[in-house]
């Protein structure tokens, strides 16, 4: 076991699996939540470059506890540290008035108001993933507070090895805000404003969040046995595709012809995709299997291409997002903007790689994104393990846990479920459903194996289905 319990307190080796900033945020974000000491150690330890502590984890670190750290201390949180704790300000069950809501969001007399709270990375580190460090606590501290909570984080908005602030508006927001309802004059729970874009390697973007407290969830009531601060997710059904838009962008001094030719790359393949991949075909929606090719190919051509040139930025930089959208199942947006999300594929433009692979490379990720027969893509698996995570059980209707559909279990899904089991004591359960080669004839999450495939290193083809019984999560 890569983690020690001490009474309460948790060590985790931050070398594990994927080894990277991933645990770190987590850990933090659930300590801060949970008041929950935790150590972290060998930070980024198998990282080539720059072990430890980098800008943009630091930042994340910072924010979350200043957002609702209940006044606790970390402990060698700086640049390099290749170890870091947090001490909550308190241990036991008395609830200190000066910590129930975020420090930074009071006044001198303890009243709590509405603070802008800013988050700098200093780098082109990525403002999603400080976003991915925040939302929790903040969302929290919008219940603590009665109102809504703006962050304003900068750095780079289109890095590598993170999602791009387009994918969080894409993909991210319809299942937060379809997951919540806005309490506050129908305001969604999530809202986000690009102010400046921001790339590599200056950074220098800029984006506001605004976190209203939820209020109930978008499906009915019935289902729950009582209200509670995280509900359970149930996204166990994938809906066809019925179509796709293409998201190019050329910033700054970048010429248009390179967008243009990521765009060309990408609808290349993906018509590839139609004649050489059936089970690609059959994941659109068509009438009858003799007519899966041409459907599909329809919806190809008939995709939306957006073309953009980013002026208000700091940087140049290129870059293309394909987003596959489900069919809806009923008449009713509201339901299925939560239990049918789009599913997305990027790639930014390097020098390293032709724009026409970088659009191909997009293009292929989202072919395998869809032919695995997942309810969600690789993005954003693993960003919803801390909700299963924190998810009340106790429902009705035999819905006792969170399920989610996934297609491949990435490495990032894989170390997220070990840090929520050994942060949260909550209890994940990840069932193959499909091998690789199999996936066409599984439509739904069913299945009988109930070994565990976690894996230990890279990615896990086939199709699973993820379970949680979560911990109920109640900030009160």
């Amino acid at each position: 076991m890569d983690q020690q319990n001490s009474e309460d307190h948790v060590e985790i080796d931050g070398s594990y699996k994927e080894g990277g900033g991933q645990i770190l945020r987590n850990a933090i974000t659930y300590a801060a939540l949970l008041r929950k000491p935790v150590t972290i150690t060998n930070i980024r330890a198998n990282r080539p470059n720059k072990q430890g502590v980098r800008p943009q984890h630091l930042s994340g670190m910072k924010l979350a506890v200043d957002i609702y750290g209940g006044g606790g201390t970390l402990i060698g949180a700086e640049v390099g540290s290749t170890r870091v704790s947090y001490v909550p300000c308190y241990r036991d069950k008395e609830y200190v008035d000066s910590c129930s809501a975020p420090k930074k969001a009071r006044r001198d007399d303890g009243k709590a108001y509405l603070k802008k709270i800013v988050a700098d990375t200093g780098t082109a580190g990525s403002v999603a993933l400080l976003l991915q460090t925040s939302f929790l606590p903040a969302l929290v501290a919008s219940m603590t507070l009665g109102h809504s909570i703006q962050l304003e984080l900068r750095g780079g908005t289109n890095a590598e090895n993170a999602p791009q602030i387009d994918y969080v508006s894409s993909v991210l927001l319809p299942f937060i805000n379809g997951y919540y309802q806005g309490a506050e004059h129908n305001r969604n729970v999530l809202d986000i404003e690009i102010v400046k874009r921001g790339y590599y390697p200056k950074g220098g973007g800029i984006i506001h969040a605004f976190v209203s407290p939820p209020n109930i969830r978008r499906i009915p009531s019935s289902v729950y046995a009582k209200k509670t601060t995280f509900p359970p997710i149930q996204l166990t059904e994938c809906r066809p595709v019925s179509s796709l838009r293409l998201l190019a962008f050329h910033a700054g001094n970048c010429p248009a012809w390179i967008p243009q030719k990521m765009v060309d790359g990408a609808l290349k393949v993906l018509k590839r995709a139609c004649n050489e991949n059936p089970i690609f075909c059959k994941r659109f929606c068509y009438t009858n299997e003799a007519s899966a090719q041409s459907s599909a190919a329809s919806i190809i051509d008939n995709a939306d291409v957006v073309i953009s040139h980013e002026t208000n930025c700091i940087g140049s930089g290129s870059g293309i997002m394909i987003i596959a959208y489900p069919s809806p199942m009923t008449n009713s947006m509201e339901e299925d903007k939560m239990m049918h999300l789009p599913l997305a594929a990027s790639a930014l433009g390097n020098r390293k790689t032709p724009p026409l692979q970088s659009g191909m490379n997009a293009a292929n990720e989202l072919i395998d994104c869809i032919t695995s027969g997942g309810c969600v893509d690789r993005w954003l698996q693993d960003q919803l393990i801390p909700f299963m995570a924190l998810a009340d059980s106790n429902t009705k209707n035999g819905i006792t846990r969170s399920e989610i559909l996934v297609g491949e279990l990435t490495l990032h899904t894989q170390t997220a479920i070990a840090v929520a089991e050994w942060m949260t004591k909550c209890k994940f359960e990840v069932e193959k459903i499909a091998d690789g080669d199999s996936v066409e004839n599984n439509t739904q999450a069913e299945g009988k194996c109930k070994q565990n495939y976690y894996g230990e290193t890279g990615l896990i083809s086939g199709k699973h289905i993820i379970r949680c019984e979560g911990i109920g999560y109640n900030y009160s």
